[in-house]
């Protein structure tokens, strides 16, 4: 089962909000324009922070993949 949110991001945003529940942090994936990273922490249940800001317009994909 999964949910996914992709999200416009802007040139210096490192912070992107989703909505949809999630089991453990360990289920969640985020992808900038279409490439997995794994740069990233939570600044709060429902915030993905980027380690390093974009430095460019993209869309940052945030889906959760729950193993069955």
């Amino acid at each position: 089962m999964y949910s996914i949110v992709d999200l416009s991001g802007t040139a210096g945003q490192s912070n992107f909000a989703f909505s949809f529940p999630y089991l453990s942090q360990d289920h969640i994936f985020v992808y900038i324009d279409d490439v997995e990273t794994t740069n990233f922490t939570f600044n709060s249940t429902f915030v993905v922070h980027l380690t390093t800001a974009l430095t460019a317009a993209a869309t940052v994909r945030i889906q959760r993949i729950t193993p069955l």
